[in-house]
């Protein structure tokens, strides 16, 4: 199943979520279809005070960075298969920015960032958001390495972007001591032409009021990051023909 959302580190080690549907706004022209260099990857994804001051003590991912197609790849329920869909949908690059908490506790985020993703043609970037509707329901009670998704159910979402959706889910890990823990997710993906972005927070032991509020930010975030990515877009974009 095509999903380009990262996994949490090893101690609470959660496959990559991915919900689709289309919501697109179609017929508007392609921002994206000029060369994307990797420097402005880096500068779609969100800064970690853009989930807000709560966060300011979390650690950035030690594999923070650019995402090849066996990274990118490499925490799906079947890696093999998902590293064929990448290729099959043209994926050319991504880049990640994750971030934990220092000291995890119960009843709160542990885990949250954001991705982009690029892929050779626009076509493409949609095909594989076609592909994971095709298999989203295959992946449920599915296990990868210790961790099941045990719950998954998507949401709308409401950007200017191509396409948009949200996603709210639990995967229980299983501990090394044979007791397990599950982690509630809340994320966001959305295409823009060939590029994909997606937010993502993930909690343990949060109540239904912290679920909804969490649930919210990540709904105002994927705004925020269609809003950012048009902006590094348009910063880049090349000089009027007329000068």
């Amino acid at each position: 199943m095509g999903r380009i959302l990262k996994a949490v580190p090893a101690a609470l080690a959660v496959p990559g979520l991915l919900f689709v549907v289309s919501c697109g706004s179609g017929g508007e022209a392609d921002d994206t279809s000029r060369e994307i260099t990797s420097e402005q990857l880096t500068q779609m994804v969100l800064t970690l005070d853009q989930f807000g001051p709560e966060y300011a003590s979390f650690a950035p991912d030690e594999k923070n960075g650019v995402v090849n197609i066996d990274t990118a790849s490499e925490d799906d329920f079947d890696p093999t298969a998902e590293r064929g869909d990448l290729q099959t949908f043209g994926f050319a690059s991504g880049y990640e920015a994750y971030y934990s908490a220092q000291e995890a506790t119960a009843g709160g985020s542990v885990f949250l960032g954001s991705q982009t993703v690029i892929f050779e043609t626009a076509d493409g970037a949609a095909g594989y958001f076609d592909d994971s509707i095709t298999e989203l329901s295959e992946d449920l009670g599915r296990t990868s390495g210790d961790t099941t998704l045990i719950e998954a159910e998507k949401f709308d979402v409401d950007t200017a972007a191509n396409e948009a959706v949200g996603m709210r889910g639990v995967a229980r890990f299983t501990n090394e001591d044979g007791s397990s823990t599950d982690v509630w997710i809340a994320a966001t993906q959305l295409r823009r032409g060939r590029l994909l972005g997606a937010v993502a927070i993930y909690a343990i032991g949060a109540d239904d009021l912290e679920k909804q509020r969490l649930e919210g930010k990540v709904k105002g975030l994927a705004s925020v990051m269609n809003d950012r990515i048009a902006s590094v877009l348009a910063t880049a974009a090349p000089a009027a023909a007329a000068q």
